[in-house]
């Protein structure tokens, strides 16, 4: 059985927990206009940051179905597509 890439599975922790504590970080005295572009940019780096971790999540559960063969590999990649929105 194929183990999941260690590369991928930290590639989306790292960007997991940075990504937190990047949105965390604000200046003390910032124009209203900043503030909303601030917000904005922090929406856009979540959402980016989750389709990196569900990529690298899908690529895992690829690498699980390896494992089988025939009827069961098929079975287990419909699964995967299906579960991270794959066609």
């Amino acid at each position: 059985m194929k183990s999941p890439s260690i590369d991928a599975v930290a590639l989306a922790i790292g960007l997991a927990f940075s990504v937190g504590s990047m949105a965390q970080v604000q200046p003390k005295e910032v124009p209203a206009d900043s503030k909303t572009m601030t917000k904005e940019v922090s929406v856009d780096a979540r959402k980016e940051a989750a389709a990196v971790k569900r990529d690298a999540d899908f690529r895992v559960a690829k690498e699980k179905c390896d494992a089988f063969a025939g009827d069961a590999k098929a079975s287990c990649m419909t699964d995967a597509n299906t579960r991270f929105g794959k066609s």
